[in-house]
């Protein structure tokens, strides 16, 4: 009898543990993951340009995020700095628009936020950005270095790659097909009582 409970005891444990597994990779769904990156420096250029910004072809989708360096090149006060995620072409359809009030001084990665958008996995796209002023540079590396797409400036394509991060929403675990988040977890205490009920009357009717 004790051995009999034992043995369903540990079926019931292994159980437990194989739900719960699948419940954590379900629940690693929505994950911000870094995508495209160029992070190569060899100067920078003044963000006073029309039509500047950076071709990516994102590998996953939807895009959340995206990062660029900059620097404060001039002392012309503080300026918000607007960055829009366009389709295909410099001027292309505005999929996505971002702003962040950039204080003059500042140095470093500045990250901007998007609702999620919908991307084509392998397609291009540009990271537009957009100032009122002469104050701040975006680092650039050296040479064409990013084989994802080019650098922009008047809206023509530029010698150097500018240094940026693009982030996407992990909607589906690698491997698998996403689940509904929290679905596994919903149902599994009406697996283990189903599992109890099934069980109980062949360890309670052994000797």
């Amino acid at each position: 009898m004790v051995k009999l409970i034992q043995r369903h005891s540990l079926k019931i444990s292994l159980l437990m543990l194989l739900i719960l597994s699948v419940s954590v990779t379900v629940a690693s769904a929505g994950e911000i993951v870094l995508d495209q990156k160029q992070e190569l420096e060899d100067g920078s250029t003044s963000l006073d340009k029309d039509e500047i910004g950076q071709e990516f072809t994102p590998t996953m989708s939807p895009l959340v995020a995206v990062e660029i360096k900059i620097r404060t090149a001039n002392t012309l006060g503080d300026d918000t700095i607007i960055v829009n995620i366009r389709d295909s072409t410099i001027d292309g359809p505005i999929l996505g628009t971002s702003s962040q009030l950039v204080i003059e001084g500042f140095e470093g990665w500045i990250r901007f936020d998007f609702p999620p958008i919908p991307l084509d996995p392998g397609s291009l796209y540009v990271i537009e950005v957009e100032v009122s002023k002469k104050t701040f540079a975006w680092y650039e590396g050296p040479g064409d270095v990013y084989p994802g797409g080019q650098g922009i400036t008047f809206g023509d394509p530029y010698m150097d790659d500018f240094v940026f991060r693009t982030y996407a929403e992990l909607n589906e675990p690698v491997g698998g097909e996403l689940l509904p988040t929290g679905s596994i977890l919903s149902i599994l205490p009406i697996i283990l009582a189903v599992t109890l009920i099934t069980l109980s009357p062949k360890i309670l009717g052994k000797k």
